[in-house]
C-alpha cells in the first residue's frame, strides 16, 4: 500500500474500486468478518484519497447485522446497497 501512495505523489483520485474478497473458508460468519473488513480498508482508503465529489466502490458478502452497523454512507453524498442475484438466492 505504501507503494502505490508513492505513486500517487498526493493526487487526489476520481475512483477507488475495492473488488476484494476473503479466501473463503466456507464458515459463514467469518468470511463475512473478513469481508468487512476489506470494505473498512477500502473505505479508508478512499476516504483519504478521494477528490471532493469522487466515487467509491466496493462490494462484500454482508448480512443484515453487519449491514445496520456499517455507515459507509455518512461520508458520501450519494450511496446505494446492492446485492448480486446469486447472492440474494444463496442467503434464502
Amino acid at each position: 500500500m505504501a507503494q502505490f501512495e508513492t505513486l500517487l505523489d498526493n493526487r487526489p483520485l476520481d475512483l477507488v474500486i475495492c473488488d476484494m474478497a476473503p479466501n473463503m473458508s466456507g464458515n459463514a460468519v467469518s468470511d463475512q468478518a473478513r469481508s468487512f473488513y476489506l470494505c473498512e480498508l477500502a473505505l479508508d482508503f478512499a476516504s483519504q484519497h478521494l477528490k471532493t465529489g469522487g466515487s467509491f466502490w466496493s462490494k462484500s458478502f454482508r448480512v443484515q447485522a453487519i449491514r445496520n452497523t456499517w455507515q459507509p454512507c455518512a461520508k458520501f453524498r450519494h450511496c446505494a446497497d446492492a446485492q448480486t442475484r446469486s447472492l440474494a438466492q444463496s442467503l434464502q
